[in-house]
């Protein structure tokens, strides 16, 4: 099921100019000048992660509780302000709406199958309400006289039913994510936490030794696969990535002579702590921030196509360069047979346009 997002009063977009996008498996770029919030955008999923859990929860009594009318609570994620969530050119609350269209792929529907779905995060409380459930039947929500949610499916007794299932169904991948903010290339060797989802400092040095000696063959594997990854890209006729002994730097092994990872460039640093991070999860969608970031032309679809490979659903990419966008584009369009771009037979471009405030 297809799911489009119409998003009023978060940061940098409030209701008079809220943001849409349209969630598809493959690639979508996010394309605009600097301030016009790209980066907003792609946080936005970092931030109310924990609200797509909920949401997608079967059986969740936060949501049955949300359709009769009342704000539940919710997590943040990395927020340390709460009220910077918001627009500050309005006082209104967070509107997400999520419209759903069938694929040609999901069952045919049997009864009121909902179709639209709008939560609101009341302003300066971690707290959601759904204010509008429509269905094929034009049924709507709030419904203060739900007596079950069981099974994906709302009602109460002796009245027709709602199937939630497919929607959450479709807003699961959501919660599934994996936000590789910009800034990438440092470990950081004193930091306490991560960065965003990337852990830096000697977190993520314990946690490339975790994983490339670890008992959990997958994750093994998955440090093999990488490593491969980037010899092939970086043309290299060797390479191995080790923690060093005093778990202070990588020692990175290059065509046979041995480097600490601060004597090698940034964007070598940066495919290690990306694709470190990505390579043993099993995410629906990455979300990246300027992709170009340190890296020659030359491998900045290489680097995108790449990181594409280890997500299951697709990327979601802000950048600065519309030729970047369009060779990906061509490059899922006209490229289907390689590797890298597998199952990444769609692509979009979001244009975003300069906004006049530095609000969020």
């Amino acid at each position: 099921m297809n799911v489009d997002l119409t998003i009023k009063n978060y940061r940098c977009f409030p209701d008079s100019s809220p943001a849409r996008i349209a969630i598809r498996k493959g690639f979508t770029a996010l394309l605009g000048p600097n301030n016009s919030g790209k980066s907003s955008l792609l946080k936005f999923f970092y931030e109310l992660r924990n609200l797509f859990i909920v949401l997608s929860t079967p059986d969740s009594g936060n949501v049955l509780a949300a359709l009769r009318g009342d704000a539940q609570p919710f997590g943040l994620q990395g927020v340390q302000d709460l009220p910077e969530l918001y627009s500050n050119l309005n006082n209104r609350d967070i509107s997400i709406q999520f419209d759903f269209t069938p694929t040609s792929d999901d069952p045919q529907p049997t009864g009121m199958t909902p179709r639209s779905l709008t939560v609101t995060l009341t302003r300066n409380h971690n707290l959601f309400k759904i204010a509008n459930l429509t269905t094929n039947t034009g049924v709507a929500a709030p419904l203060p006289n739900l007596d079950f949610l069981v099974g994906g499916t709302i009602g109460h007794s002796g009245t027709q039913t709602a199937h939630l299932a497919p929607i959450q169904d479709a807003i699961r991948p959501l919660a599934n994510t994996v936000y590789l903010a910009a800034f990438r290339n440092t470990i950081n060797a004193g930091a306490q936490q991560n960065y965003y989802d990337i852990p830096v400092g000697q977190a993520f040095l314990r946690a490339w030794k975790q994983l490339k000696g670890g008992t959990v063959k997958q994750t093994a594997d998955a440090t093999v696969r990488l490593t491969r990854d980037i010899q092939r890209i970086f043309g290299f006729n060797y390479l191995e990535i080790n923690t060093s002994a005093d778990e202070s730097t990588l020692q990175v092994v290059v065509n046979d002579r041995t480097f600490r990872l601060d004597e090698l460039g940034s964007g070598l640093s940066q495919f290690i702590l990306v694709l470190a991070t990505i390579a043993s999860r099993q995410q629906h969608f990455i979300l990246i921030d300027e992709p170009e970031l340190n890296l020659h032309p030359s491998l900045q679809m290489d680097f995108l196509t790449t990181v594409a490979s280890y997500a299951r659903d697709g990327v979601l990419f802000g950048t600065h360069s519309i030729g970047l966008a369009r060779a990906v584009g061509q490059q899922v369009t006209h490229s289907k047979e390689r590797r890298k771009a597998q199952h990444r037979s769609d692509f979009m471009m979001t244009f975003l346009g300069s906004r006049n405030s530095w609000a969020n």
